[in-house]
């Protein structure tokens, strides 16, 4: 639904590179949100040059062209969670193999959400990244996670695995010395739930580009938004569709900006720090063993807002609860200041196994349905 969304790169490649699989995409954007357009346009992008049939499951008048009765398919992997009314809710393929790897890391403590909506009991394999995670599941889930599977996280495998020597596109970033810094806002602009870390971008978006200007000469920033950050600017009040998209398009248009919404795995590995405020990007930034900047909203809340997960990783990111950190932050960075959190190091934990987490999966998969078949 979302471009960044897709942690199913590894697993694609295995299974169409599989003669026994005929491997299909679907893009079918959330019709109900008003960035649905723009959402759809780039998924779409995304996979254009794919060897495989990619089915776009709306016209552009929102009609529905390929239901999922007519589909009929053999196993699904949801890219998040659906169900309910949606045409592409779990309930509709009560014939297939349902897979599930959350396009998040979750080191924030909501497990109920996670772990134990219709969806997850309904799935046939859900994958986790860590025991951590597994464990966490097993307390809430009705089934007791019978369907769960720690795999390790596909977001991880290019950067433990391959150190982005897999990727193939054109680095987004200026070939220059200078320093490259992104910054991640989550898409919660308000305080959500009362233990909430989120709701920073109103903080700090007219500080990012007044450092930004700054800094001009010595780093280059991207806007790494959340996908859903542009649809919830539409609808709050003082901002609006107009505003929102002139205050993107600021960062598209300048030396020393860039505006980010689609795949960021060569963004991240091409980068030389993270200044974020997002539980997914805790993790998959680690794994790069560069420093990385959390932005902390109330530090007295962060025990109860995230899991035990999320504090074995903000062990290892400087914490900034106000301007005067990110800008110390950022200037360690600009004269490579090292300190105890971001020296490189890597926590261990995050690799759940030995192999590829899409490797894992995808031998899980045949090794289940092949049933005293060899492998290849």
């Amino acid at each position: 639904r979302h471009a960044s969304q897709w942690k199913y790169e590894g697993i694609f490649q295995l299974l169409f590179a599989d003669k026994r699989f005929l491997v299909k995409i679907l893009v079918a954007a959330d019709i109900k949100n008003k960035s649905w357009e723009h959402d759809q346009r780039l998924t779409l992008e995304k996979f254009k040059n794919y060897q495989c049939e990619v089915i776009n499951a709306f016209d552009w008048n929102c009609n529905l062209k390929n239901p999922p009765k007519d589909l009929v398919p053999d196993v699904v992997f949801f890219p998040k969670v659906i169900e309910g009314n949606d045409p592409f809710s779990i309930t509709r393929f009560h014939n297939s193999l349902n897979c599930y790897v959350p396009y998040s890391t979750y080191g924030d403590n909501n497990p109920t959400l996670q772990y134990n909506q219709i969806f997850h009991n309904l799935l046939w394999r859900h994958y986790v990244a860590t025991e951590i995670h597994f464990e966490i599941s097993k307390e809430v889930n009705y089934i007791k996670s019978k369907n769960v599977r720690v795999s390790g996280y596909p977001g991880f495998d290019n950067y433990l695995f391959f150190n982005g020597k897999k990727l193939n596109q054109v680095s987004p970033w200026p070939n220059d010395s200078r320093k490259k810094i992104i910054w991640a806002p989550h898409h919660t602009i308000q305080n959500s739930e009362n233990n909430s870390n989120h709701s920073n971008f109103l903080l700090y978006h007219e500080f990012f580009k007044e450092i930004s200007f700054q800094f001009r000469d010595k780093v280059c920033f991207a806007f790494k938004p959340h996908p859903n950050l542009r649809l919830k600017l539409y609808g709050f009040d003082g901002w609006g569709e107009e505003k929102t998209k002139e205050y993107y398009n600021w960062w598209a248009r300048n030396e020393n900006t860039l505006l980010f919404e689609g795949d960021y795995e060569e963004l991240f590995i091409k980068s030389d720090a993270l200044i974020h405020d997002s539980v997914s990007f805790m993790a998959e930034y680690l794994c790069l063993g560069k420093p990385s900047c959390y932005l902390v909203k109330d530090e007295s809340k962060l025990n109860r807002f995230l899991n035990k997960f999320g504090l074995s990783l903000l062990k290892y990111h400087e914490n900034a609860l106000c301007e005067d950190d990110i800008y110390s932050f950022i200037k360690s960075i600009i004269f490579s200041r090292k300190t105890i959190k971001n020296k490189k190091e890597i926590p261990k934990f995050l690799k759940a196994k030995e192999i590829p987490s899409s490797e894992f999966i995808y031998e899980d998969i045949i090794s289940s349905i092949f049933v005293n078949k060899k492998l290849k």
